[in-house]
Order: structure tokens, then sequence, then C-alpha cells
């Protein structure tokens, strides 16, 4: 169910949520990756221990956008357990997942994935295009 909803498109949420389609999505990138992924997959294997925020980023839900569909961004942390930043921007976050994504980190590339429509342009125009986005 978690999935379907996620990757719902605006008239499957419609009839899941009822007009307008209001959802927000409490799920964070790293429970996200505690579901199983394809057996004999050694890259799926080692996601499920995946930390974004080791990394100093995660992907949060942000609310509604004017239209009413989720934001879903990947942002850094701004208040870090160790207590400084990793990064200075969101946008240096994105710099630091996108290449991992290239490489083929199946975490990176869906972290990249949940993002939504908005924010995923907003990366593909500051880092090009990557798998996942």
């Amino acid at each position: 169910m978690l999935l379907t909803i996620l990757f719902a498109t605006e008239a499957d949420m419609t009839a899941i949520f009822g007009a307008p389609a209001r959802a927000n999505f409490y799920v964070t990138l790293t429970q996200l990756l505690q579901l199983p992924g394809k057996p004999g997959r050694a890259s799926d294997d080692a996601s499920a221990s995946f930390d974004a925020q080791a990394e100093g980023w995660d992907v949060f839900d942000c609310g509604l956008r004017d239209d009413g569909m989720p934001r879903i961004e990947l942002q850094r942390l701004d208040s870090p357990p160790c207590g400084t930043p990793l990064f200075r921007s969101d946008e240096d976050a994105w710099h630091h997942v996108v290449p991992y994504a290239r490489a083929g980190s199946i975490p990176h590339q869906r972290a990249l994935r949940m993002v939504d429509p908005v924010e995923r342009l907003a990366i593909k125009a500051k880092c090009g295009w990557c798998p996942g986005l």
C-alpha cells in the first residue's frame, strides 16, 4: 500500500483520497529503504541499512504545493546530530546524491525517485540527468 500511494498519479490519488487529491506522505527515505529489495542483488541488500541522515541529507515531506500536490524534497539536514550541517545548501546535497545515483547506488536512485516533479525538475536543471530522475 505504501508504494502504491507514493507512486500514484494525480488521478489515482483523487480516487484514493477524494477530490481535491490531498495527501501528506510521512515517509522518510530511511523508512522506505527498509523495504526488501530484489533477491540476489548485493546493492539492494546493502541499502536496507542505508542512512541518508548519516550523509547529511534526507527526503522530507514539506506539506502541499499551491496546487494541492505533495511537496517532497531532497534537502540537507539543517540540524544534524553532529551539530554542523555537512552541506551549505540543499543544492549542495543534490550535488552529493546525484553522482552516487549515476554510479548505480540504489538508495540514492530511490531518493531521487521519491521527490515531487517540481523538485525533480530543479535537480535535473542543476545536476543533469541521472537514474532515478
